[in-house]
């Protein structure tokens, strides 16, 4: 089975990743290639409302409020730039942004205990989620 990593995401952040409004994740960290690369989103508990101000401002249709922590979707990202390469992007805060090539929502969300930052998935949950992302890369035409 091919390995899939997962990243733990904020909320609302993983709303508007998932929808496709905030094109790149901003991290303090470098993520080394291969590119394009598919990751799991994890979504945390965590609900800023600070974040939810700042999204809101850009997209109206940000959540109102948190969801229970779990994995709903996954992201492919295309590349690693520094924040200077985004500018006049108002998601890229940096100073790195990952940036996503695209997303895909699971059709039921898969609400387990995570962890954070960028981690192993193993391989009974991973088994769960690699079918939608070969599904999505086929309708794509994704090789």
């Amino acid at each position: 089975m091919p390995e899939l990593k997962a990243l733990s995401v904020d909320q609302p952040w993983d709303a508007a990743i998932l929808a496709g409004v905030q094109t790149v994740d901003n991290r303090s960290w470098y993520l080394r290639g291969p590119y394009p690369r598919w990751v799991a989103l994890y979504t945390t508990h965590i609900w800023s409302p600070d974040a939810a101000a700042f999204a809101a401002e850009r997209w109206p249709l940000t959540p109102t409020g948190p969801r229970e922590a779990g994995f709903y979707g996954a992201v492919r990202f295309d590349s690693m730039v520094r924040r200077w390469h985004r500018q006049g992007d108002p998601w890229a805060t940096g100073p790195h942004c990952w940036v996503i090539g695209a997303a895909l929502v699971l059709p039921e969300p898969i609400l387990i205990p995570g962890k954070g930052g960028l981690w192993d998935l193993d391989d009974d949950t991973a088994a769960l989620i690699l079918p939608h992302i070969q599904r999505f890369e086929a309708d794509q035409g994704t090789p």
